[in-house]
């Protein structure tokens, strides 16, 4: 088994899954979608994740077909990259915010001032647009705002 497809379609017989099965078990995917992406071999980390942890699955072993491919006691997937913040429904890994952050690190500390001077004339000019519609003057340093 050379790809990543290969390895979660053999992980999906081994456990008697259906396409939409495997897709309601991990509950992110309809089945459909999750079968064009393992046989493309174009299944988002963020899935391998959740296939791995859902069926006991070595994560490292369906990303590099190193190790052995079942987890029977847990002990290969670390509870911390279980860990995920979820709202709305969606739910994002912080092992995936850790590696994205770990990627960009570079960029994102050059970024950062910009970001926050960004942020702050968004916030600012909300605030006096929105005070302006609602008549109330606003000075800064006694300077009028507006």
């Amino acid at each position: 088994m050379d790809t990543k497809g290969e390895r979660i379609e053999f992980v999906r017989k081994k456990r008697g899954l259906s396409y939409p099965k495997m897709a309601n078990l991990i509950g992110t995917i309809k089945g459909d979608a999750l079968r064009k992406a393992i046989k493309s071999d174009s299944v988002k980390e963020y899935y391998i994740t959740l296939i791995s942890n859902k069926l006991n699955i070595n994560e490292e072993w369906i990303l590099t077909g190193n190790g052995e491919w079942e987890d029977v006691d847990g002990s290969i997937n670390n509870p911390d990259e279980r860990m995920y913040l979820e709202k709305n429904g969606v739910k994002i890994y912080i092992k995936e915010i850790t590696r994205y952050l770990d990627k960009n690190e570079e960029e994102l500390k050059e970024r950062e001032e910009d970001y926050r001077l960004w942020w702050a004339d968004k916030i600012n000019n909300g605030m006096f647009r929105f005070f302006k519609e609602h008549g109330i003057e606003v000075r800064v340093n006694n300077k009028e705002e507006g």
